[in-house]
This record gives structure tokens, C-alpha cells and sequence, in this order.
């Protein structure tokens, strides 16, 4: 059997909470490395970025030339923006549907006969 005088205790409560929050902040640490890391990449990617003749790629070459010329702090005011836009100039083109739509509607009874 093992008596309290056997056993020798061999850790400090004082170093093993500082080894505690050394190891926390070892892992903060990291954590923080690969977060800019990560970061950076993306960064790096975006700057690599190539736009072809795709409209996802012409949607994202306009909405950056929006933000950037109009200097804006964020993008999601550049898509409101061009929403907005869009909407504005596509206003007519929905009135003029709307127009046929209701006339149809109306000659849709002597269609039927």
C-alpha cells in the first residue's frame, strides 16, 4: 500500500495554472496565426482573381468598380445601389407586362369561345 509519506506530490497548483494559461494562450496564439493566415489567403486569392466573360464574373468586375469609384465602406451599399438601379431602369419594361397581362385577362373570355 502507498502512505502520504510515499507519495511525493510533484506538481505546484501555482505552475500548473500558469502552464494552464500558457497553453491557452499558446492555442489564442495559434488560432489567431491561422485566422490571419487564412485571411491572407483569401486575400491573395482575390487579388489573383481573373474575371472572364462569365456574367458572374462581369457582376463582380461592376460591383467592385462601383465600390471603388464611389468609395463606399462597405459593398453592401454598392449592391443596394445597383438593385436599386437595375430596377429603375427595368421599371418600364414590368409596367408594359403588366399592361399585356391585364389585356389578355380581358379578351381571355372571347379567347375561350
Amino acid at each position: 500500500p502507498i502512505t502520504p509519506d510515499d507519495a511525493t506530490i510533484t506538481t505546484d497548483p501555482v505552475n500548473v495554472l500558469f502552464d494552464d494559461a500558457t497553453a491557452t494562450t499558446d492555442a489564442v496564439n495559434v488560432a489567431a496565426s491561422s485566422t490571419s493566415d487564412s485571411a491572407a489567403l483569401i486575400a491573395e486569392q482575390f487579388a489573383a482573381f481573373e474575371p472572364t466573360w462569365w456574367p458572374s464574373d462581369q457582376a463582380l468586375v461592376m460591383l467592385n468598380w462601383i465600390n471603388e469609384t464611389a468609395g463606399l465602406p462597405c459593398y453592401a451599399y454598392s449592391i443596394v445601389g445597383v438593385t436599386l438601379a437595375f430596377r429603375f431602369m427595368l421599371f418600364p419594361l414590368f409596367v408594359k407586362g403588366q399592361r399585356n397581362s391585364s389585356r389578355m385577362a380581358h379578351c381571355q373570355p372571347e379567347l375561350k369561345k
